[in-house]
């Protein structure tokens, strides 16, 4: 609600959306020429059980709901430093993944969150290290001091790139719950920037 939110803008004026290129990929602002791959991997079953813990059809149909709003949305969160989407390509520009930082996470309420996908042909490359690295950098040089994440407890190469940052990662791995994926043990990432 408009009430429930401080106007912070005598503190910076940058409006332009960040965006970054690496040696093996640009980070980019989602768009509509990218969508449709986007939706394409977080709509596969395999990788709705990896990233949700669960892919059945309430669980897709949950998804396909934020579709319509989720490019207008984009500049909405980021306006209001909720949350900052982007779209991983690689060099030739096709989607091959995503990452965002929000604060909108009901188990971490106001505090940032990293989370993250890669289209399955392109794992295992070092794109998302190098990715992960680069976001939880320019995190760090735009004043925020601590990134979380959660994983599901099966998902090994996620917890490797969460211990493999260079920053001190405390994990735990405490029993959690959600509407779709039920109760459940889970893995917890505090990563200090401190």
């Amino acid at each position: 609600k408009r009430i429930d939110f401080k106007d912070l803008s005598m503190y910076g004026f940058e409006t332009r959306y960040p965006e970054f290129s690496t040696r093996l990929c640009n980070i980019v602002k989602p768009n509509a020429l990218l969508f449709e791959e986007y939706k394409k991997l977080v709509l596969d079953p395999a990788f709705e059980k990896d990233f949700w813990g669960s892919n059945g059809a309430d669980m897709r149909n949950h998804i396909q709901q934020q579709f319509p709003n989720f490019l207008a949305s984009v500049d909405v969160n980021f306006g209001r430093r909720l949350m900052i989407e982007w779209f991983i390509t690689d060099k030739s520009n096709k989607f091959i993944g995503f990452i965002h930082l929000t604060c909108m996470y009901p188990a971490f309420p106001y505090k940032w969150v990293v989370e993250f996908g890669l289209v399955r042909e392109y794992r295992g490359r070092g794109i998302m290290k190098t990715v992960l690295n680069g976001i939880v950098n320019w995190a760090k040089q735009n004043g925020c001091d601590e990134i979380y994440a959660i994983s599901e407890d099966f998902n090994h190469p996620c917890h490797r790139l969460m211990n493999g940052l260079p920053y001190p990662v405390k994990e735990t791995r405490p029993m959690m719950s959600d509407l779709f994926g039920g109760y459940r043990p889970m893995r917890n990432f505090l990563v200090s920037l401190k």
